[in-house]
């Protein structure tokens, strides 16, 4: 998603308009490249969603970074449409970190009892990308911080 404006999410708390920052930050060796929304919303809701989700999407087209080659890119917007339209007002997407092959999205929720729509949503309309979501109580938001937020 670098030098590419990311799309504006309906999925917000509050009225204010989605703001990400981008970052590389280097981990074990590897360059992550993460977008991190930043603005009023996600400081609005930090108050009220404790459950982080882990959403895993493994890369079908990787360079020999890591990172997804730019057809990839382009099938990844899909899903991360598709995954707002999944979470829609039951959590709010926070970030998105490439690398490794894969791409993880945060997402925090007021809980977990979703989760299985969530997986089986995305399943059937994102394919032939797989998908894998983890579960973790995450009050502090340490996941988020994690990347810069």
């Amino acid at each position: 998603m670098l030098g590419r404006k990311r799309p504006n999410v309906a999925n917000d708390l509050m009225s204010s308009e989605p703001r990400w920052v981008s970052e590389r930050i280097e981990q074990a060796g590897q360059t992550l490249v993460c977008w991190i929304r930043t603005d009023s919303a996600v400081d609005a809701a930090r108050a009220s969603l404790h459950t982080l989700l882990w959403v895993t999407l493994p890369f079908l087209d990787t360079a020999r970074s890591g990172q997804p080659t730019a057809s990839e890119v382009t099938s990844l917007a899909d899903v991360e449409l598709q995954l707002q339209r999944v979470i829609g007002d039951r959590g709010m997407l926070v970030a998105s970190v490439s690398g490794s092959d894969v791409r993880e999205y945060l997402v925090y929720a007021q809980d977990s009892t979703w989760v299985d729509d969530l997986r089986h949503g995305l399943a059937e309309s994102i394919a032939p990308h797989s998908v894998d979501v983890m579960v973790q109580e995450d009050p502090d938001w340490a996941g988020y911080r994690k990347y810069g937020g």
